[in-house]
C-alpha cells in the first residue's frame, strides 16, 4: 500500500507514502496540484554560491531523495494523523538530513504540517553542512497565477537581503516574475511570509501560511530549469506555477568575491517547519482565511489504497 486516500465533506486528498507528501489536493471539482508535492531542500545556485557549491555537492544535498522508514495513520480528536521518520539520502553518501513528519486533515480538508528536522553536526567549520533551503515544492496550472500574501515585499527578499522591502500585503501575477540577472539562479523568493495565497482568476486555489513566517516564492521556472540554461534569454518557462514554501531559503550573501555566508543566514541543524493548507473559494477573503482556526468537531474517514 504505497497511497492513502482521505476523503471529507468537498475534499478528497491523496497522501503518497513514500514520498511522505501529499500527490493530489482536491477541493470541490478542482484538483490543485499538477505533479505531486515533495520536499525539497536545493535551489538554483546563485553567483555567491559558485564556490560553497562543491561543499553542497560532497555532501549530497543536490542528488537526494527522500526515504520513509516508518508510517503510521490515526484518529485523533477527529482528525487524520499520517506520521513518519523520514530521512534525505544520496547513493553515495550516509544521511545526512533526518526528520520526524507529521501530517494533519481536518473535517474541511484544511492540512497542517508539523516536521521536526534534524541536520548532523560537522562544526561550525565546516562549510555548506547543511542545505541551501529547506522546504516543500509543488506544481500549480497556469490558471492559478494569481498570487496575493503578507510579507516583505514588493520585490523579492532573502533573511539577509530585506532591508531594502518592507512588511504588508501584495500582489503579483507568478507568471510575469521574469528573472533579471543574465545567468540563471535562484531569485522571487519572498522572506519571512505569514501566508500567500494562489489563486486562480475566479480567486479559487489555495493558501499557505505559518504565523511565525516562512519563505515562499511562485515562479514561472523550475529550479532544474534555471540550473540548466547560461543565460535568461535561453530559459523556457514551464507553463505552470512552481510554488516553494520553506522553512528558510538561505541567504544570498557575498561569496562571489567576499567571505562565506554567516551561520545565522543558513539553515540550523535542529528546526521544526510548521505549514498549513487551506483552499480559498472564489470571493474569499485571504486575511478572513488566514485567521480561521484547525476545525477537529467531526470524524473523517480515511482508507489506505494503492493504485
Amino acid at each position: 500500500v504505497s497511497r492513502i486516500q482521505i476523503k471529507g465533506d468537498g475534499f478528497c486528498h491523496i497522501f503518497d507514502k513514500k514520498n511522505a507528501a501529499f500527490r493530489q489536493l482536491a477541493f470541490g471539482d478542482k484538483k490543485l496540484l499538477s505533479t505531486p508535492m515533495k520536499f525539497n531542500i536545493w535551489r538554483a545556485m546563485t553567483d555567491n554560491e559558485r564556490l560553497i557549491k562543491t561543499d553542497y555537492i560532497r555532501n549530497g544535498f543536490n542528488d537526494s531523495s527522500v526515504r520513509v522508514y516508518t508510517t503510521s495513520v490515526d484518529s485523533k480528536e477527529g482528525n487524520v494523523v499520517i506520521r513518519q521518520e523520514i530521512s534525505f539520502v544520496c547513493q553515495t553518501k550516509a544521511p545526512r538530513v533526518r526528520a520526524h513528519v507529521a501530517w494533519t486533515v481536518d473535517r474541511a480538508g484544511n492540512v497542517d504540517l508539523e516536521c521536526e528536522t534534524n541536520i548532523t553536526d560537522l562544526g561550525t567549520t565546516q562549510r555548506g553542512a547543511t542545505p541551501p533551503r529547506f522546504g516543500i515544492r509543488f506544481v500549480m496550472d497556469k490558471s492559478y497565477s494569481n498570487v496575493e500574501y503578507f510579507g516583505f515585499g514588493p520585490d523579492e527578499s532573502y533573511i539577509d537581503k530585506k532591508n531594502s522591502e518592507y512588511v504588508g500585503r501584495f500582489k503579483f501575477n507568478a507568471l510575469q516574475q521574469d528573472i533579471e540577472t543574465i545567468k540563471p539562479q535562484d531569485y522571487g523568493n519572498r522572506y519571512n511570509t505569514e501566508w500567500a495565497g494562489v489563486v486562480d482568476a475566479e480567486g479559487c486555489g489555495i493558501m499557505l501560511k505559518n504565523d511565525d513566517g516562512f519563505d515562499f516564492s511562485a515562479l514561472p521556472y523550475t529550479q532544474e530549469e534555471l540550473e540548466r540554461k547560461a543565460h535568461n534569454f535561453e530559459l523556457d518557462k514551464l507553463g505552470k506555477v512552481v510554488v516553494c514554501a520553506d522553512f528558510l531559503n538561505s541567504g544570498v550573501g557575498s561569496n562571489s568575491c567576499g567571505p562565506y555566508l554567516e551561520n545565522r543566514y543558513s539553515i540550523p541543524n535542529d528546526f521544526v517547519f510548521k505549514l498549513s493548507i487551506r483552499p480559498v473559494a472564489a470571493h474569499d477573503d485571504l486575511c478572513e482565511i488566514a485567521d480561521t482556526e484547525f476545525d477537529d468537531s467531526q470524524h473523517i474517514a480515511y482508507d489506505q489504497i494503492e493504485f
